[in-house]
């Protein structure tokens, strides 16, 4: 499923729980920022992996200390993105 903006993002999340989140930080509406420490509140990283991927100036710190399990700067190669889901999800 995909969300076009923030609130979007959290309201999907938090409806179909899933098992895991790609997350933008440069959305409309409301700061990917924001929308994971929403998710994080109501969903534990045992249960919602979250993958942050931003081209904003130190969005791995701000990813971080927001929860994100992973951070990719853009631009990434698809490659990379797809290691990273798959060693996640394997873990599962």
């Amino acid at each position: 499923m995909e969300a076009h903006d923030g609130e979007e993002s959290v309201e999907l999340a938090l409806e179909h729980r899933p098992q895991l989140v790609i997350l933008d930080f440069m959305l409309p509406k409301r700061s990917g920022s924001d929308v994971l420490t929403a998710i994080r509140r109501e969903l534990p990283p045992e249960e919602t992996h979250v993958i942050v991927v931003s081209a904003w100036p130190d969005a791995d710190e701000a990813a971080v200390a927001a929860g994100a399990d992973a951070f990719l700067p853009k631009p990434f190669e698809p490659e990379h993105l797809e290691a990273i889901v798959r060693n996640m999800l394997s873990d599962a």
